[in-house]
């Protein structure tokens, strides 16, 4: 086998793995682990259920590999941190819109990270609470160095960010006829989602900045 046909295999083979993990995204949000099947997840994916057990030995496996691709993106987020020389608001303001975004393209990740919270979970090694650890200590560090600076309104850092994912996971978790009733049309469309970042950022400014402190808006 030449370069190129070596090349034309792999690439085959990467483009099957990634339709598998996206069937399987979708499986596990929908039907938990336990509820989840392989030849559901073949079927969506186009294959047979033999070529599932090729690239993963156990539907664990699968799961796991499906939280690692979506947990690289998430703790991504972390590593972008605060730029301290700009207001909090400005900060509140782009680091609700990072998440919001974020959720809106992983939903199924979203559901699975809801399960594996309110559950006894199936992810091993405690990769989760792995990929979350970093985001966290960097938003209660942030809160701990705009308190001290005088710029923030004295709040328990825990709870506040707590409350910050509560607010902003329940939204990507609860179910479509639930957003419909509260909207109503679809929760999540481009104009929804810009007015929900809107109203986010604008709750949790006037919670966490006073006024004096904060950007007016222009």
């Amino acid at each position: 086998m030449n370069g190129r046909a070596e090349k034309e295999v792999a690439i085959k083979s990467t483009n099957k793995r990634r339709k598998i993990l996206r069937a399987a995204e979708k499986e596990f949000a929908l039907h938990g682990f336990s509820g989840a099947r392989m030849m559901t997840i073949a079927k969506a994916a186009g294959l047979d259920k033999a070529t599932i057990y090729h690239y993963f030995r156990a539907k664990q496996d699968l799961y796991n590999a499906v939280l690692d691709e979506v947990i690289r993106s998430f703790s991504a987020l972390a590593s972008k941190g605060f730029n301290h020389s700009t207001d909090p608001g400005a900060e509140l303001d782009e680091f609700i819109s990072m998440l919001i975004d974020f959720l809106n393209k992983h939903k199924a990740f979203a559901l699975i990270m809801r399960r594996e919270f309110s559950g006894p979970g199936r992810a091993k090694g405690g990769i989760l609470l792995e990929a979350f650890k970093p985001l966290i200590q960097e938003v209660r560090e942030y809160i701990k160095y705009r308190v001290g600076k005088d710029k923030m309104r004295d709040v328990d850092p825990e709870h506040t960010i707590y409350s910050i994912y509560e607010v902003l996971f329940s939204y990507f978790t609860v179910s479509s006829e639930m957003g419909e009733l509260f909207f109503g049309g679809k929760p999540h469309t481009k104009e929804m989602l810009k007015r929900r970042k809107a109203h986010i950022s604008w709750i949790i400014r006037r919670l966490l900045v006073p006024e004096e402190k904060m950007r007016a808006n222009k």
